[in-house]
């Protein structure tokens, strides 16, 4: 069964006018930039385009595109609504992909769920370019990160499980994070504080249920508490602040 159409709007903008713009894969390997001017159809060349996450990797102030698909591929923004020709990253078979600065440089990096289990980190030059990517077991599904110990490094959430961050771009083995998860099943996973207890919680959403576990602040969460959501839960439901 081929997935939906991965969509979704940034705030910040792809042309630099000023204007909200929208941006849609279409599950093959074409990814639709639709401007508020008109759409631009152009090829990432990662086969079927399972994910794709917007930021600036190579810090012209323009916006770049990491496609996650048969590969990675990064799609260096122009800033005006194109992009250059993309650059492949042989990480696997991707089924989310997901920016952050794992060793705390400064530069950008960028990490591939994979569907023989992995997590994928491929650290940043800050140039657009990345080195080898470094594997960590892990699971499916669903990525988020956030700093759950709060000792400054990005960490990683994945359904059922948490790899906490070293700060230096490698990561501690998987520790559960309260939850049963659903691994590939699951269309969506968020993280927020939802008791107000200044602590990140973890939310993922399945095809009939939302999940969610309270954080402790160190890493670790409490059992997970499950909640019937009536269907399928979208995988662009914004993260909660």
């Amino acid at each position: 069964m081929w997935p939906n159409p991965t969509t979704g709007t940034d705030r910040s903008r792809v042309l630099g006018d000023h204007r909200q713009e929208q941006w849609c894969s279409t599950g093959a390997s074409r990814i639709r930039n639709r401007p508020s001017r008109g759409p631009v159809v152009f090829t990432s060349g990662a086969g079927r385009a399972k994910s794709v996450v917007i930021a600036d990797f190579d810090g012209d102030s323009n916006l770049d595109l990491a496609v996650g698909g048969r590969s990675a591929q990064i799609c260096l923004g122009k800033g005006d609504g194109t992009f250059q020709p993309p650059v492949n990253y042989a990480v696997g078979d991707v089924t989310a992909i997901v920016a952050g600065d794992f060793d705390g440089d400064g530069k950008l990096d960028f990490g591939v769920l994979t569907t023989t289990g992995l997590f994928n980190s491929a650290l940043g030059y800050g140039d657009g370019t990345f080195q080898a990517a470094l594997a960590f077991s892990q699971g499916s599904g669903r990525v988020t990160l956030v700093d759950f110990n709060k000792d400054g490094s990005l960490d990683v959430a994945i359904p059922g499980s948490v790899l906490l961050g070293n700060g230096d771009g490698t990561f501690q083995p998987p520790t559960n994070n309260g939850g049963n998860g659903g691994g590939s099943f699951s269309s969506a996973m968020r993280a927020a504080d939802l008791n107000g207890d200044k602590n990140f919680d973890v939310i993922v959403g399945n095809s009939s249920n939302i999940e969610t576990a309270l954080g402790n602040g160190d890493g670790t969460f409490q059992q997970a508490m499950t909640f019937f959501a009536g269907g399928w839960v979208g995988s662009h439901s914004r993260r909660l602040q």
